[in-house]
């Protein structure tokens, strides 16, 4: 992804955030650091997250590190730019 976005471009990512781990062979959940590692080429824009639980906020703009990485099974929101 990173080879074929053009300067300036933007990559929308989402995932499950939270614990990192694999449950049931099948979903498997990352760390907040762990997606931006993995983009280490582009600049982190914004990051915005869907908690486990509607009492916390149901969609937080702009989110946390912390905020993610306290869920269960959250949906982080990462929007990189390439510089």
């Amino acid at each position: 992804m990173l080879r074929v976005l053009a300067p300036g471009g933007s990559l929308l990512f989402v995932t499950p955030v939270g614990r990192p781990r694999v449950i049931f062979n099948a979903h498997r959940i990352y760390a907040y650091a762990q997606i931006v590692r993995a983009f280490a080429g582009l600049a982190l824009r914004e990051f915005a997250l869907v908690p486990d639980h509607a009492r916390d906020g149901g969609l937080i703009v702009p989110a946390t590190q912390a905020q993610a990485d306290a869920q269960e099974y959250g949906c982080g929101c990462f929007w990189f730019v390439k510089e």
